[in-house]
């Protein structure tokens, strides 16, 4: 469901200028992370680390590492000013997403409807860069990620994912990364506006947002386990936490669903309204945000991270799992079942695991026997 078009309205007084807060910092060394000859952030200006989402403890070690930083660089140093001229109204262009700054907020919408919004890694830089800008713009209060078209998003685009490897996994996994934490670290609330599929990879990016209002018959799920993917990056971290680890490890090993309105039962989602109106409830919720202290909830949103920024180290282990995922048989044989609309055959690789030890079971029973054999042969 897209947002609905405003007409212009006079413009305000003023020129839009940077955010002037300062970066946050972690506990690790204030001054390591401010002073651009320090290792690993040389490639970063100070300007950027604010710019790209500031320094959290959550999120300390994305900018530490080059060839992150190298991304960061890249992302930070071409998103546009969201606004040129106080406006209610501007698009942005972009090619995989609609970017619209309206009524104070701003509206992002993965635009690949032809594939549910199932995202790659253009897709990827263009939400980083525009959840960034909003930086720029102080007057700009909720940011809402919503899919064009009817759907929320498939998650990974297979087509993308199935050229990954072990060795080029990060050019995959840095930029999940760097949407997360863009969104986690932003000092605005950001609202995932959900209708449709909510699954795999968006249900990651859901997971990733500040508050979640959601169409009653949207449909929220994991799909990893039948396509041989690894939500690593949010959903083993935080599905847990919010709806208990019996309930998220059925929903990761079994590919449970959830309609919008259980989700929002079960504390997935903040709310669930009649698919209808969707739109008027998540301009509500803008409205209301408007009204309070952006101060207030700035603040408020890092002290409520502390906890979860806690899980970086987590985020780390389960990106080095997924690299060796990429590019595996099996991961293949799920996205290509996938994509030709039949059942995978995992079981032949079981099936192929079995062989190989009972293989090795037997060359090592043959050992201890020939052992066992000499040893008797020499105390003979």
């Amino acid at each position: 469901m897209e947002p609905r078009e405003t007409p212009k309205t006079s413009a305000k007084s003023g020129r839009m200028g940077a955010v002037t807060e300062k970066p946050r910092v972690p506990m690790a060394p204030t001054a390591m992370a401010m002073d651009r000859s320090s290792e690993g952030l040389e490639a970063v200006p100070k300007g950027l680390l604010r710019l790209a989402g500031g320094l959290t403890a959550g999120s300390y070690m994305i900018y530490v590492h080059p060839r992150r930083a190298t991304l960061l660089r890249r992302l930070c140093c071409r998103f546009p000013r969201p606004r040129s001229d106080g406006g209610s109204s501007e698009t942005m262009p972009y090619q995989e997403i609609v970017f619209e700054i309206r009524n104070d907020a701003a509206w992002i919408g993965i635009n690949r409807p032809e594939v549910r919004n199932a995202f790659r890694e253009q897709t990827l830089d263009e939400i980083a860069e525009a959840l960034n800008s909003t930086r720029t713009d102080p007057t700009i209060v909720a940011a809402v990620v919503y899919g064009v078209g009817g759907h929320f998003s498939a998650g990974g685009d297979f087509h993308a994912m199935m050229k990954l490897n072990k060795a080029n996994s990060y050019m995959w996994n840095d930029r999940m990364q760097m949407v997360a934490m863009t969104c986690r670290n932003l000092p605005i609330p950001v609202i995932a506006m959900v209708e449709g599929a909510c699954v795999g990879g968006g249900h990651e990016l859901m997971l990733w947002c500040d508050l979640v209002v959601a169409a009653e018959d949207s449909i929220f799920g994991q799909t990893g386990a039948r396509v041989g993917a690894c939500p690593t990056v949010g959903a083993t971290q935080y599905i847990g936490k919010l709806i208990g680890e019996r309930r998220a490890k059925e929903m990761i090993f079994l590919c449970k669903r959830y309609s919008g309105a259980e989700a929002a039962d079960i504390g997935l989602a903040n709310e669930a309204v009649p698919a209808a109106e969707l739109l008027a409830r998540v301009e509500e919720v803008v409205a209301q945000i408007k009204g309070y202290s952006s101060q207030t909830i700035r603040s408020t949103k890092v002290s409520l991270n502390f906890d979860s920024d806690a899980l970086y180290p987590s985020w780390q282990h389960g990106m080095e799992l997924l690299a060796n995922i990429w590019g595996t048989e099996e991961s293949l044989e799920g996205m290509n079942a996938f994509l030709e609309k039949r059942p995978a055959d995992f079981h032949q690789f079981r099936k192929r695991n079995r062989a190989a030890l009972d293989a090795y079971m037997d060359d090592f029973s043959e050992g201890r026997n020939q052992s066992e054999s000499s040893r008797r042969a020499r105390e003979g």
